[in-house]
């Protein structure tokens, strides 16, 4: 009897995906040890950038809470939102400094003005007098700390 040897496509797929594998294992190494540093300031670049997106998200959280520094210059803002494309807005890094204008809609609240009972009721019922909506610029300083990323400072332009 003779063995006849039949190939399938099955055959050369495995036969394909044995070679592939040792080149695509070297070709990995290779093309890291070629990286230049372009790719390693763009990849800090994209780094500090979530950082300060990630640091501007948490200080509009704390705010809305009712969190207020009072280093920050935002009188009579009662609460802040990022427009939907603010990750985006200008931000410019340089030597461990950085600043950056967003987009942003701040709500504003004129209080009620009067003594007596019922004005006390509705202050703490979170009455007002009215409230207003206006698309606004957020303009911060930021400072890189040992701890990383810093708010310096905040302000509505």
């Amino acid at each position: 009897m003779t063995d006849t040897s039949m190939t399938s496509r099955r055959s050369f797929i495995k036969a394909g995906a044995i070679v592939a594998v040792p080149l695509a294992a070297a070709a990995i190494p290779a093309a890291a040890a070629l990286a230049d540093d372009g790719d390693k300031a763009r990849l800090a670049r994209i780094e500090d950038e979530r950082a300060i997106g990630a640091l501007n998200r948490a200080f509009l959280r704390r705010f809305n809470a009712g969190v207020r520094p009072e280093a920050f210059s935002l009188a009579g803002v009662t609460g802040l939102s990022l427009d939907t494309a603010a990750d985006a807005g200008d931000l410019t890094i340089d030597q461990g400094r950085a600043q950056a204008r967003l987009a942003c809609t701040a709500e504003f609240e004129q209080p009620l003005d009067g003594e007596g009972t019922l004005f006390e009721m509705a202050r703490l019922q979170g009455n007002s007098l009215g409230r207003l909506s206006e698309a606004r610029s957020l303009v911060g300083s930021y400072v890189q700390t040992a701890q990383g990323w810093a708010i310096e400072r905040i302000e509505l332009a």
